[in-house]
């Protein structure tokens, strides 16, 4: 039996466990990232946020805010962050 599709986020190495479920028909892969790269960047610091930001060609760019995708496997999936780190996947919530 398929269930209802939905965007699965959860927060890793976070000091209190943070998941929420939304469904995949009411946000785009699109501001799935942004909101994880929101998510991620309550815990960098003003200068880290700065250097996430700017263009990747520029002296001085980061990664942290980089959205690193994952096709292969059973799910689809998008990271954001290091330590702590965001993680959105799609779930079918017949899985439980």
């Amino acid at each position: 039996m398929t269930g209802k599709k939905v965007w699965k986020i959860v927060g890793e190495g976070l000091d209190s466990p943070f998941q929420k479920t939304i469904p995949i028909s009411s946000i785009s892969e699109r501001e799935v990232v942004a909101m994880l790269q929101r998510l991620t960047s309550k815990y960098l610091d003003e200068d880290e946020i700065c250097s996430a930001s700017i263009k990747q060609t520029a002296p001085g760019y980061s990664v942290l805010l980089e959205p690193q995708y994952d096709r292969g496997g059973k799910r689809r999936t998008i990271t954001v962050g290091h330590s702590p780190f965001f993680v959105a996947y799609i779930w079918d919530s017949s899985e439980g």
